[in-house]
Parts: structure tokens; C-alpha cells; sequence
């Protein structure tokens, strides 16, 4: 493999005017190396290749003309290439999660509050935790594999204390604690950036603007209401910047639960929900704002149907979902199975 990488670069300098220069062997991080050398007319490239297990890593340095008298700056940079061992990695990660997961926020006063965290999401019993896992059977997520999607914390009244999610790798990404300031319920999260994540976006002020005053003791404030069945109808999220974030209405009617959310005062996601006897969504339908193209922009079309099938532990709590989307192929419409969803619970 180091042969074939070496060859295959000398060839491709050689098409552009590099002629190779040198090459050593480089065991200086425990795996098999090698360094590479090919000079270009418009300046030196160094390429070094590791094998490690199943991984090729490949570290260059370009030096232009111009840069050639910083060779001894950076060889050095190249050095410090290494492979972490397991138990490094391990701490690594524990110290980022440490680094960005906020401070537990007061769980008193609590005001009083018609629902509960737990019963909004229609789980039954004394709910302590919820572990929620994932699995494609499509074929067109980038990890198929069964994987974890979030973790639940809840107090004995049934609200959440503290939420962990999971990218689409399975690596823990968010981390969310809940607590009340000021009597009112409030939630601050902490976000895990992997070497996978574009870097975050930064817009900088125009011309005038005014510079937001943030308050930092929390990230978002949450407000709920219920009909007389102590059904969530509303739900608002303000940021810390006192500007509303979202709102989401549910309308029930018999056994549908019909799900609009607004940003700035615009529809930006809607779904009707069929829900059985337990209260479960057997089938859902999510629609999107139509665009300026298709008519209406004030009107929405169909976007995606699911249905869902269930298995039960012994306090009637869902412990694997299974959904199937509604396709069309071949001139037939039928539901295809998608994805699965496991929730390993505990209880009070």
C-alpha cells in the first residue's frame, strides 16, 4: 500500500512537472509510515502516508518558493502527528463533555403547572429515564446500524431535568438541563462540535444594527397551556433575548391530533396525527409550506406519511416503534418499513 501511494504521487507530480526528490520510512507513531518528497516547479510538497488497522491517514505540507526557508517550522508541525490511544480518546471526549455541559439550573419554586414534561409525551407510570435508540431499514441513512438518539432524565413529578441527544453517528452532540428562573420554566444547553461539524455560522452586525443583550442564565424559556382534559394545546419557546422562537397549537378532534408551529408569525411545519385508544400515533401525515412556484404560499401540501406499530412493556410505555412510509413504486402505493426506535425505560 505504501509502494502503490508512493508511485501513484510520484506519477501525478511527474503530469504537472514535480520530479521526486526523496522518500524515508517514518515509525515514529507506532503504525508503518512513509514520508514522501516530490519537488514542483512552484515550491516543495511533503506527503506522509500511515497505515493504521484499516485507516490510511495522509498528512502534506506545501512550501512555496517563497516558503521554502520555513522547512524547519514545518517539519515540526508534521511531527506532532499521532495516533491517540483508546484510553486518551476516552479522556479527550469526557473533557469536552465536561467543557460545554451547563450547570444544573433551581428546581424551586416550581409553579404550578397543569401537565407535566412526561405526560405531554404521553408516557404512562413514574417515568425516571428514557433511553431512545435508532435503526434504518431504508438503506439510505449514512449509519444504518442500531444507534443512540436520546436520553431522558425526569424528577418524580414528571418533568425533565436534563436531555442528551445524538447525531447521526450516534455521538452525543446536545446537552440540555431544565430548571425554573424568575418562577418561570426555563432550559440551557450545551452543544459537542465533532471534527465532522462544519464550524458555526457568525453573521456580523450591519450597519446600525443594535447589538442583542442576551440573558446567559439560560438559553430558552418555555411556556405551556391545556384544554380542560389537560391536553397540551400551546407551547412557546422565547429565547434568551426575549424574542419569540416558536409557537406550536394542537387541535384535537376525536382521535386526530393536528400539530401547527410558527416562526415570525410564519406556518413552518404542520402534521395530523391518528392516535389509538392509548394514545399512541398510529399514523401521521406532516405537511410543508407550499412555495412561491407551486401557488399559495399561505397553504400547505403533503410532504411525508408514516404509520406505526408498537410493542408495549408492562406499564403500557412503547418499547420499540416500528415505521413504515407511505411510497409510491411501480405504479403501486403501500407503506414500506423505514426505521425502528427502541426506548429502554426505568421507573420511580
Amino acid at each position: 500500500m505504501l509502494d502503490f501511494m508512493r508511485d501513484s504521487l510520484v506519477e501525478r507530480g511527474k503530469a504537472k512537472g514535480g520530479r521526486f526528490v526523496s522518500e524515508k520510512s517514518l515509525s515514529g507513531i507506532g503504525h508503518p509510515g512513509r514520508e514522501v518528497r516530490i519537488d514542483f516547479p512552484e515550491g516543495l510538497f511533503i506527503q506522509r502516508t500511515y497505515l493504521v488497522l484499516k485507516r490510511m491517514y495522509l498528512v502534506s505540507a506545501i512550501l512555496h518558493n517563497d516558503q521554502r526557508a520555513n522547512e524547519s517550522v514545518a517539519v515540526p508541525i508534521l511531527d506532532s502527528f499521532k495516533i491517540l490511544s483508546d484510553a486518551e480518546v476516552d479522556a479527550a471526549i469526557k473533557q469536552k463533555i465536561g467543557d460545554v455541559t451547563p450547570s444544573p439550573l433551581p428546581q424551586e419554586p416550581e409553579p404550578a403547572r397543569q401537565g407535566s414534561d412526561a405526560k405531554d409525551k404521553r408516557l404512562k407510570g413514574k417515568v425516571k429515564t428514557v433511553f431512545k435508540e435508532s435503526e434504518d431499514l431504508s438503506g439510505t441513512w449514512a449509519v444504518g446500524s442500531r444507534k443512540p438518539d436520546s436520553m431522558e432524565y425526569y424528577n418524580e413529578r414528571g418533568n425533565l431535568t436534563r436531555t442528551e441527544r445524538y447525531d447521526w453517528k450516534g455521538n452525543l452532540s446536545d446537552i440540555v438541563v431544565y430548571g425554573y428562573i424568575d418562577g418561570e420554566r426555563v432550559s440551557k444547553s450545551g452543544y459537542i462540535r465533532h471534527e465532522y461539524d462544519p464550524p458555526p455560522m457568525m453573521a456580523p452586525l450591519s450597519a446600525g444594527q443594535t447589538r442583542v443583550t442576551y440573558d446567559k442564565r439560560y438559553s430558552i424559556k418555555l411556556k405551556y397551556t391545556y384544554d380542560d382534559n389537560d391536553r397540551l394545546i400551546e407551547e412557546l419557546v422565547t429565547g434568551n433575548d426575549g424574542e419569540l422562537r416558536t409557537r406550536c397549537i394542537h387541535d384535537f378532534k376525536n382521535n386526530q391530533d393536528e400539530e401547527s408551529c410558527f416562526s415570525s408569525g410564519h406556518l413552518y411545519y404542520k402534521s395530523i396525527s391518528t392516535l389509538n385508544d392509548k394514545g399512541n400515533v398510529i399514523e401521521r401525515t406532516s405537511y410543508r409550506p407550499k412555495t412561491a412556484a407551486e401557488g399559495d404560499s399561505n397553504s400547505v401540501t403533503a410532504s411525508e406519511r408514516y404509520a406505526y406499530a408498537y410493542e408495549f412493556d408492562a406499564s403500557g410505555n412503547w418499547i420499540k416503534q416500528t415505521s413504515s412510509k407511505w411510497v409510491t413504486k411501480d405504479g403501486r402505493s403501500y407503506y414500506e418499513p423505514s426505521s425502528v426506535y427502541y426506548r429502554t425505560i426505568t421507573y420511580y
